[in-house]
């Protein structure tokens, strides 16, 4: 077990990480408001909502219904992680057309990959400073605008968070 003193050198550390994850979440939270718009309709349509465990239904294009499976992209992975997100807002709120939880877990990973960006910085010949000023540049930057407020783009940061 860690001393106290060693705990508090250990977060003085991964400060500038936590401080961009929250950041990121801080700046991107009025997303939670945000509706469902363009391809996030599909979430909505999506035959595996009914059965959200069935990898061979998956991983065989599943996600779409059969007359969207050939406009729709293939990311069984991304899309599963959709049809969980459906499936964790309907057993909390009853619902699954409710956009506010597909956007929270939006905000959520994208926190998690500014975190991330922090400590892969940290490994790389750089100061702390610039490794966390850089990762709270990453967090906050309005290119990320697209991949945290539409639920569909969350393939973005999902590759972050696996590539990371």
């Amino acid at each position: 077990m860690r001393s106290e003193p060693e705990a508090r050198s250990r977060l003085r550390s991964i400060a500038p990480g936590l401080a961009a994850a929250v950041l990121a979440a801080v700046v991107y939270a009025g997303t939670l408001s945000h509706g469902f718009v363009y391809d996030d309709a599909f979430i909505l349509r999506s035959p595996m909502l009914a059965h959200p465990w069935n990898l061979r239904e998956l991983f065989s294009d599943g996600f779409y219904s059969p007359y969207e499976r050939f406009t729709g992209l293939y990311r069984p992975l991304g899309q599963w992680s959709l049809v969980l997100n459906g499936v964790l807002a309907r057993t909390v709120t009853g619902f699954v057309d409710r956009p506010a939880a597909f956007h929270a877990v939006n905000i959520l990973l994208h926190a998690v990959a500014s975190f991330l960006v922090f400590l892969w910085l940290a490994r790389l010949p750089l100061s702390r400073w610039v490794a966390g000023a850089t990762a709270i540049l990453w967090a906050v930057h309005p290119v990320h605008a697209e991949v945290v407020a539409n639920i569909t783009a969350r393939y973005e940061s999902l590759a972050a968070i696996f590539g990371l």
